[in-house]
């Protein structure tokens, strides 16, 4: 009963087959077009990706080290800019007296968290990145 009933289904825009020989005809290269467009991508700390391909240093880390070293990475992590932009703080203010807390603040300039080696250390994952 049910083989009887006639496909009441939409024909395809983009048939795989159809994008599949596209793909063959142009030489398509996947790694060399995701290459071209990272190269395009404005993102923070892209200077410190050299093999945007490859797996980043201390990707074998614990979880919660892994979090932080990205948070720092990426700028993300939990300072007084971003606590205030999510209504978590009433001003942005870091507690040196810098009108605003950033992670870059607090990874490069602030007083008593200064880390010698920098966003490159932490990039690197030194041990004393990890501490």
């Amino acid at each position: 009963m049910l083989g009887d009933k006639p496909i009441n289904r939409l024909k395809s825009r983009k048939p795989p087959g159809l994008t599949a020989k596209n793909l063959i005809s142009t030489q398509f290269c996947s790694s060399k077009s995701w290459n071209e467009e990272w190269a395009k991508e404005h993102v923070t700390n892209k200077n410190l990706i050299t093999r945007p391909g490859q797996n980043m240093e201390g990707m074998l880390l614990p979880r919660n080290q892994w979090t932080t070293i990205n948070r720092l990475r990426t700028g993300q992590g939990r300072c007084g800019s971003l606590l205030f932009k999510w209504r978590y703080k009433e001003s942005a203010a870091c507690d040196c007296g810098e009108v605003e807390q950033t992670m870059k603040h607090i990874v490069q300039l602030y007083p008593r968290r200064l880390f010698e080696q920098r966003i490159e250390g932490i990039h690197q994952v030194t041990k004393e990145a990890i501490e």
